[in-house]
């Protein structure tokens, strides 16, 4: 299964005491359900990618006939 998600984290929320599982059940344990669900299912050895979004800041996104699109 393939799920995304962001959520906007507290400082310590990578805390290497905890394992990715655990992280993202404490950052999603307020929402609605199917998370509820979906996180009780992740096993800890579960392939599960987590990182940090950032954003790039240009002047432009634009020159000449050249645009950068992506995500």
């Amino acid at each position: 299964m393939y799920c995304y998600c962001d959520v906007v984290s507290p400082p310590d929320h990578d805390a290497p005491e905890r394992g990715p599982a655990e992280r993202l059940r404490a950052l999603f344990s307020d929402f609605a359900e199917p998370a509820t669900t979906l996180l009780a299912g992740l096993d800890a050895a579960a392939d599960i990618h987590v990182s940090t979004i950032e954003e790039v800041a240009l002047d432009g996104w634009a020159r000449e006939l050249v645009v950068l699109i992506g995500d």
